[in-house]
């Protein structure tokens, strides 16, 4: 997780990974880049409540 500040605000950026094993080897990697854009307000919200998770 990494938080920025933009011209339109604070970001967070987030990648989800997931592997998927069938009989202990992995078949498949995937990986998520997410983006959520915020007001200031939300954006301290937002990350404060995910670094706790």
């Amino acid at each position: 997780m990494t938080a920025k500040h933009g011209r339109t605000g604070d970001m967070l950026f987030v990648t989800e990974r997931r592997e998927f094993r069938q009989r202990g080897r992995t078949c498949l990697v995937e990986e998520h880049d997410i983006v959520c854009l915020a007001t200031h307000r939300e954006a301290q919200h937002v990350t404060a409540e995910v670094m706790l998770r």
